[in-house]
């Protein structure tokens, strides 16, 4: 008996479970096959939804003894994919693959940051909300995690937040890639948070959920809006060193009263890719989270 597995060029949710892959209508999918029908050429593949159809529509050798099979995914669906031999017989174990509507997370209400410096806090409220099976914890539940962990600012580092997230069981799976190359590998496993540079200099964290194929633009949660710097005119910044900075109306201006903090509403925006490629943090690091059944293998 040979083995199915999946390759690194698909973006799949998979549950050991019920041997079931999660993807998303129209996007490539590729199921690998390891086994000595391979090397014979005795292998055949099929995807099927009960029976109907064939969405197994191309296969790549890719070694001696590996085979990679190309899977349609036009319309939601369940496919049923096996592998057998010349005769018929099972040469691995058989998987289920649903093929899904990616969700549209803009209809998940943005969250705006709680203070100056809690976009981590304010990405992941976001993430879990989006995220079904998640606990759900408002800002002040995220911070009062991290106690111990967060500076006296009210930041995270990458490392701490990498332990936030595996203390806590969040469901996420955390890398640090180095350089754009390494952080593309992560895009399509939305929603993603992501830590980078922002054009302000200062290191962020936003929530990537989604791409459009035809335009090249991607949807994100930006929890850093209104932009304080659109109105800086009319804000004063108190900062004692004992916690996040604090942004203050300091006139009536458009109907705000004077000595009135300034709010985050948070926004789902559209950028492009190289909005976040370009700006590494220090060490040209990125941090990035993302569902963990993203690398969850079969």
């Amino acid at each position: 008996m040979g083995r199915l597995f999946n390759p690194p060029e698909t973006k799949g949710l998979w549950s050991a479970t019920d041997r079931t892959l999660t993807v998303f209508v129209g996007e490539e999918v590729f199921i690998g096959y390891e086994g000595p029908e391979a090397a014979k050429g005795d292998a055949r593949f099929s995807a099927s939804e009960r029976g109907s159809g064939e969405y197994a529509r191309e296969v790549y050798r890719e070694g001696a003894m590996r085979l990679t099979v190309k899977v349609d995914t036009p319309r939601p669906m369940t496919l049923g994919f096996e592998a057998t031999d010349g005769n018929g017989r099972s040469i691995a174990a058989p998987i289920v693959i649903k093929v899904r509507t990616r969700p549209d997370h803009r209809e998940v209400k943005a969250v705006g940051q709680m203070d100056s410096n809690a976009c981590w806090a304010a990405c992941l409220q976001w993430w879990l909300a989006a995220m079904p099976d998640r606990e759900r914890l408002d800002q002040l539940g995220l911070i009062g995690r991290a106690t111990g962990m967060a500076f006296r600012n009210g930041t995270l580092d990458p490392a701490q937040l990498d332990r936030l997230v595996a203390r806590n069981k969040f469901g996420m799976a955390t890398r640090r890639p180095k350089g754009d190359k390494a952080l593309t590998e992560h895009f399509g496993r939305w929603p993603m948070l992501i830590g980078f540079k922002s054009p302000g200099g200062f290191s962020h964290i936003n929530v990537i959920h989604g791409h459009d194929a035809k335009t090249g633009a991607i949807h994100v949660m930006e929890p850093w809006y209104p932009d304080p710097v659109l109105v800086a005119n009319h804000l004063d910044t108190i900062d004692d060193g004992n916690g996040p900075p604090v942004y203050i109306w300091i006139d009536g201006w458009n109907g705000h009263a004077q000595n009135e903090t300034y709010k985050f509403n948070g926004a789902h925006v559209t950028r492009t890719f190289a909005y976040y490629t370009t700006r590494p943090m220090a060490g040209n690091e990125f941090w990035v989270g993302f569902p963990e059944e993203y690398v969850a293998k079969f």
